[in-house]
């Protein structure tokens, strides 16, 4: 196996252990999102003149959390894509 291919196979296995657990993270964060939708009552907080329930502001906040958890796969996957990219050109740039 030559050395090329065998890079290759390494940066997909990490590449699948990133998204497994980064997939993971995102069902822990719907997991949460469940227990605290069936457990928290519509408790209104008051926030100035904003009234908004402690389950919604659960919600809110762990749905922030997992676009953020999100966001980073998607940073992640697009810079393992240039890196690739960038590397293909350079070994074809050697033949």
């Amino acid at each position: 196996m030559n050395r090329m291919s065998q890079m290759s196979r390494m940066s997909r296995m990490s590449r699948m252990s990133r998204m497994s657990r980064m997939n993971k993270a995102l069902m822990i964060f719907a997991a949460l999102g469940a227990v605290a939708w069936f457990t928290l009552d519509e408790v209104p907080l008051g926030m100035g003149p904003v009234r908004i329930s402690l389950r919604t502001a659960t919600l809110v906040i762990l749905g922030l959390f997992a676009f953020r958890t999100w966001l980073h796969g998607y940073r992640l996957r697009l810079e393992a894509a240039a890196q690739a990219d960038a590397s293909i050109k350079e070994a074809v740039g050697r033949e």
